[in-house]
């Protein structure tokens, strides 16, 4: 399942969008940490994306973290 279709179905499905109290942005910034460090994925053999990352560091170059000022852009 492609990341679009793991949104869809996992995240947006689940939300009452016409609820107009939520906080879009902070729920979508707080999936996307999940879907990242916590939900395992079948094309990495169980692993998370964060587990994968860590795994391969050493060959792959990261650039610093660098907080931003808002949400996702």
């Amino acid at each position: 399942m492609t990341s679009k279709k793991t949104d869809k179905s996992e995240f947006w499905w689940l939300l009452d969008l016409s609820d107009l109290s939520l906080d879009l942005n902070t729920l979508a910034i707080e999936w996307q940490k999940f879907y990242n460090k916590k939900r395992p994925h079948s094309s990495l053999n169980g692993k998370t994306h964060w587990e994968k990352l860590q795994k391969l560091e050493h060959i792959i170059p990261i650039q610093p973290y660098i907080p931003r000022k808002s949400g996702i852009e």
